[in-house]
């Protein structure tokens, strides 16, 4: 089997490797290389610390005591002088550690110079580390005033063994540390890599079979608050694409239908002209005229899909204008007359007069236009269609009412999308082309208008919205 080394697994095993590569080599660095450095550094600074403790606490009575405990417990050699280089104080001065610090104690040339090179730097203290490879020393010399006003130097002198028989022996318990940390690190990273990926491979497993176009897949929640975070996020956009499918093909038999009706109506009047009518005026006429009727209608649905497009794209706008609502609503009204009288539809207005609003004028028009039409479509048998306009605090609040059947409460949300049908049977409308409500939406949006429809089965429907009055 070929490795993916761009996969998930892979990368987390080689980041987890990696990781353990870097610790161990930042731990050789430290603890075989720099090893003497670190040492040699963390000595000056004990050292130092032990001197300026001597200046702070000298002249306390019991500095002869605190010498010796210090030399003792850090295996040092301490003496101070005076500036003719005389000893005044001692670690081993009345024997004290004598066995034990004698072998570290300098030449008494080596304090003349320690003295010298003191007196020449111009500082308070200086340290520096002289002898051969098998024995080094530390050599640390400082100056203050006694209490009565007298010079007076401290020297400290520590010896720093050799570390190379250490550092062997820690090199070769680094090698073994090395291989069982590198052996386990594999294991180890091979199973977390595992467990980390797993979530996240089952996920892409259930994607390839959403691609395939399987809506009823779900896509499990994994171990970590991202992985369940995705999920959720996926069955969500699982459950909207087969919704917006399922729109989809209802759209493209709806469309089908409407667009198959006229056709079919103008193919047979146009072979009636042709073989029955031909000669006969009048009928000619009524057949021609049926024609243009039924080119009309797919004229008005492919006009619907543009605007439609139109209103739903990202750079359209539209200019803003103050304008009469209540004149306008009228006259909207107004071209649906004609049902009223040869279908004997009844319109029932309360219309408040005179109420402005600032917005585009010709796309409330339209908003008008469909919700109108839309109750004219499912009104009930009474063919009653209510229409009102009424100012409500700084807002004009239209609302259309239709007696029909009304709409099931869990498809409320869906009668927005273009071309939804409540009923699995498609009849063609008595006016418009089902993507009224679909515009309506689009429209009041770009307003920021408040929008939306009151309905329950058996109760009819009412579609309402809000603009601001000017």
């Amino acid at each position: 089997m070929k490795l993916n080394f761009k996969s998930l697994k892979a990368k987390t095993w080689l980041y987890f490797m990696s990781f353990t590569a870097i610790i161990l080599v930042i731990l050789w660095l430290l603890q075989i290389i720099f090893i003497k450095t670190f040492y040699q550094e963390m000595k000056i600074k004990e050292i130092v610390k032990i001197g300026e403790k001597i200046e702070k606490d000298y002249g306390n009575g019991k500095i002869d005591e605190d010498i010796n405990h210090m030399a003792f417990k850090n295996n040092l050699f301490i003496t101070i002088h005076d500036e003719q280089s005389n000893i005044i104080n001692s670690s081993d001065i009345f024997g004290r550690g004598a066995d034990r610090n004698q072998r570290f104690m300098p030449p008494p040339e080596d304090f003349l110079n320690m003295k010298q090179r003191l007196d020449n730097s111009g500082e308070n203290s200086i340290y520096f580390i002289s002898g051969g490879h098998n024995m080094e020393r530390l050599f640390y010399g400082a100056a203050f005033e006694s209490s009565d006003g007298a010079k007076l130097y401290i020297f400290i002198t520590a010896s720093l063994p050799p570390i190379d028989a250490t550092t062997e022996i820690m090199k070769d318990l680094f090698i073994v540390v090395t291989v069982i940390l590198f052996l386990l690190a594999f294991f180890v990273a091979f199973i977390f890599s595992k467990h980390i990926s797993k979530p996240v491979i089952k996920l892409t497993d259930t994607a390839e079979k959403l691609a395939g176009g399987d809506f009823n897949i779900v896509f499990e929640k994994g171990n970590y608050s991202e992985i369940d975070q995705l999920a959720e996020t996926l069955n969500y956009a699982t459950k909207e694409m087969s919704r917006v499918d399922t729109l989809r093909k209802d759209l493209i038999a709806n469309i089908s239908h409407d667009l198959r009706t006229p056709l079919t109506i103008i193919k047979m009047y146009g072979e009636m002209i042709r073989d029955v009518s031909g000669e006969n005026l009048n009928k000619r006429n009524e057949h021609a005229n049926l024609i243009i009727k039924e080119s009309d209608v797919l004229t008005g649905l492919v006009n619907e899909i543009l605007e439609l497009s139109k209103v739903q794209s990202e750079g359209f706008a539209f200019e803003h204008s103050k304008f009469n609502l209540s004149k306008m609503l009228c006259e909207s009204v107004g071209r649906f007359n004609v049902l009223e009288e040869k279908d004997g539809y009844d319109f029932q207005l309360d219309i408040e007069e005179d109420l402005y609003v600032k917005a585009g004028e010709r796309l409330i028009e339209r908003v008008l236009y469909n919700l109108i039409s839309n109750a004219i479509n499912y009104t009930g048998a009474d063919k009653k269609v209510i229409i009102s306009l009424k100012s409500y605090e700084n807002t004009v609040y239209f609302k259309v009412t239709d007696t029909g059947e009304g709409i099931p409460e869990n498809q409320i949300s869906n009668i927005w999308d273009r071309y939804y049908k409540l009923n699995e049977i498609h009849e063609r409308a008595v006016i418009g082309t089902g993507l009224g409500l679909s515009i309506v939406k689009d429209i009041l949006k770009q307003h920021n208008a408040e929008f939306g429809v009151n309905s329950g089965l058996g109760e009819g429907s009412i579609f309402w919205f809000k603009l601001n009055r000017v």
